[in-house]
């Protein structure tokens, strides 16, 4: 693998903190009555929770970029 494939696969890493940053904040739109004061973010995507499928879509690319990210960071310190 090149250096520079491994740097260019590491942009993953930002796109999975993008991700997860649009799940946080826009899916509260689909909780009705949702206090992020005094709720848990996991609240969120709890099974019965009414922004369960919007949380699913909007956090759709927030693990495999980030699995992929953090393997390239492990083969990088090799």
């Amino acid at each position: 693998m090149k250096r520079t494939l491994i740097n260019y696969l590491g942009i993953l890493g930002i796109i999975s903190l993008i991700y997860y940053t649009l799940a946080v904040v826009f899916s509260p739109l689909g909780y009705p009555g949702y206090n992020w004061m005094s709720q848990v973010v996991s609240d969120l995507s709890a099974q019965n929770a009414p922004s369960k499928m919007l949380w699913n879509q909007l956090s759709s690319l927030y693990m495999p970029c980030g699995i992929v990210s953090i393997t390239l960071v492990c083969v990088f310190i090799q």
